[in-house]
């Protein structure tokens, strides 16, 4: 199996998520936590976005801006 970015991206996004999850353990640090667990989403939707375009994107904006809200 060859290594290909997909796969790289997919590594840094999960060391992402795990460092989020571990910052968690303190009051004083959970606010990085969930920095660097902002961070790893943004980067995951936008490889998603990216790799599998939509056909029909303005219902995923939609979609962002009702979950935004709530």
């Amino acid at each position: 199996m060859a290594f290909s970015l997909e796969h790289g991206v997919a590594v840094i996004v999960i060391l992402l998520f795990l460092a989020g999850i571990a910052f968690f353990r303190s009051p004083r640090t959970a606010r990085q936590g969930d920095w660097l667990n902002m961070i790893a989403y943004a980067r995951a939707l936008g490889f998603v976005a990216t790799r599998f375009p939509t056909l029909r994107p303005e219902f995923v904006l939609i979609a962002v801006l009702i979950g935004g809200t709530f």
